[in-house]
């Protein structure tokens, strides 16, 4: 569970967003509590309980597996600072903000001692402290580490990186917050310049950015141009969603549909009843559509002929999923061709399916929008 940055300030469910965010997503196979000191089965539930929202069983672990870092590597190690990184992260979601504040604390000076100030990890540390101080509601104290984190990122990482554009729109997060709207528009602009161009156009992060800017041009009175941005996050989130239930059991897959609340921006504009009410039923059916279409595939799977080519489909998916939502790529560039390729993949696979059974062809007309 190595949670360490890019951070989105953008609510109540910051903490489990940052982790869908980094790809940390959907442990399917629900373990007993740890009975060793084994820190992989450890990370391994702390991360399942995290995404169930057990916030408070997984902190006696995450604690577990502090003591059990600093054991085997040192109280100065990066894998102990992530770790403490990680049970700060728990305790913030817990409305513990003096623990986690002594937790980033001490994990942002590990970082700046072994790795250094010019390091994207001690980037990550600020931006997530920056991002406790936001939450009880100190600007002042957030702003410069967002800043600090935002330089060295620019720096080290590039100015066209997805860590790059992250701080940008934390920082015009922060100043929006502050009603500063013309210190925040011009970031969120860049922000979403950036994305669009390295992530592309239907990424969660592009959705983010195009949301958010909707959301400063209705502060800014632009009505127009907020619902034209509105529409393009909708869409653009509605293909990252469908990217994301790709993978995960049904339960999973519902739990996180009502994390989703794409339709919310819809309110603030005139005559948007209907629009709203499409949203909705739109999310949903999409969740449904995906279990409709991975019980498909299981009863196309029994048949021996096709049993290799659905094991590969869901393969191929995972990993396409899971691509889509990793921010913290090397070579973005890369990661997207390598995303087209799966996806082409997938469709290639799926039309030698749809060739053998029916009910397969009937259901790609639906899931594939």
């Amino acid at each position: 569970m190595k949670v360490q940055g890019p951070s989105s300030f953008a609510a109540p469910i910051y903490i489990i967003v940052l982790l869908l965010a980094l790809g940390a997503i959907f442990v399917v196979n629900a373990r007993a509590p740890a009975e060793d000191d084994n820190p992989p089965e450890l990370n391994r539930q702390i991360v399942q309980l995290y995404h169930e929202g057990k916030f408070k069983e997984a902190i006696p672990l995450a604690e577990k597996l502090v003591v059990l870092t600093k054991r085997a590597k040192g109280g100065e190690h990066p894998d102990t600072a992530t770790s403490l990184n990680n049970l700060a992260m728990l305790y913030q979601a817990m409305g513990d903000y003096v623990k986690a504040k002594l937790l980033f604390k001490e994990a942002l000076e590990i970082r700046q001692k072994v790795l250094g100030q010019l390091h994207p990890d001690t980037a990550a540390s600020l931006n997530n402290l920056a991002a406790l101080y936001w939450a009880m509601g100190d600007y002042a104290k957030a702003e410069p580490l967002i800043k600090e984190a935002l330089e060295i990122r620019q720096n080290v990482l590039g100015q066209e990186h997805p860590d790059t554009a992250q701080s940008m729109n934390n920082l015009a997060m922060l100043y929006q917050a502050m009603g500063d709207y013309t210190k925040a528009e011009p970031l969120f602009k860049e922000a979403l310049q950036i994305r669009q161009k390295v992530l592309g156009p239907e990424h969660p992060d592009t959705a983010q950015s195009l949301n958010n800017l909707a959301y400063l041009e209705l502060d800014l009175g632009e009505i127009q141009e907020a619902e034209r941005l509105g529409r393009l996050g909708y869409a653009a989130g509605v293909e990252a969603f469908s990217q994301i239930l790709s993978f995960g059991s049904e339960d999973q897959r519902l739990a996180y549909q009502r994390l989703q609340n794409p339709y919310t921006l819809f309110a603030a504009f005139n005559d948007t009843d209907a629009l709203m009410a499409g949203a909705v039923l739109h999310y949903k059916g999409i969740v449904l559509d995906s279990i409709i279409e991975d019980r498909l595939l299981a009863e196309t799977g029994k048949e021996e002929a096709n049993r290799d080519l659905v094991e590969k489909l869901n393969a191929k998916k995972r990993i396409a999923a899971q691509l889509s939502l990793q921010t913290t790529a090397a070579s973005p560039k890369e990661a997207t061709e390598r995303i087209q390729a799966l996806e082409q993949e997938v469709e290639n696979i799926e039309g030698k399916l749809a060739a053998t059974h029916p009910c397969h062809t009937a259901v790609l007309r639906i899931v594939r929008r």
